[in-house]
């Protein structure tokens, strides 16, 4: 760097519609940054960060369905039980990050928004990066 020169950083959003460019030149600026992005989302019209609904319990365990014999039945109640575990990780996977979210906003954590970012970069329509703005093509 010369004469005072400093690089420029940006946050960029890749979103459904649109790309996004947010300063990001300092740590305070990337959080803030940040926090205005999950502070927007966890708004109920844009579906980014929602209150999960808990999945309907079923009334099988796997023990229950081993003891049943082979055949077509058993075999869709074992894709049942296995749909449901899906649904489950799913939901305690969207709750985790529903309540990160609501905590990161609420004492507006910036570095905790940042986090939150990052690991859901590769989720449909949200993806984030850090680029630099440079001066010259290299």
């Amino acid at each position: 760097m010369e004469d005072g020169d400093m690089t420029i950083r940006i946050l960029v959003l890749k979103e459904k519609h649109d790309t996004t460019f947010l300063n990001a030149s300092t740590n305070a600026k990337l959080h803030k940054a940040a926090l205005s992005v999950v502070k927007a989302r966890l708004h109920p019209d844009w579906g980014y960060y929602y209150d999960p609904v808990l999945p309907e319990p079923i009334n099988l365990t796997l023990e229950d369905i081993n003891k049943l014999p082979d055949g077509r039945g058993k075999a869709a109640l074992v894709k049942q039980f296995n749909a449901h575990l899906k649904e489950m990780e799913e939901y305690r996977n969207d709750q985790y990050t529903y309540d990160r979210a609501v905590r990161a906003a609420a004492q507006n954590d910036g570095a905790e928004a940042w986090l939150i970012l990052t690991a859901r970069s590769d989720y449909e329509y949200e993806g984030v990066y850090l680029s630099e703005v440079q001066d010259e093509y290299e």
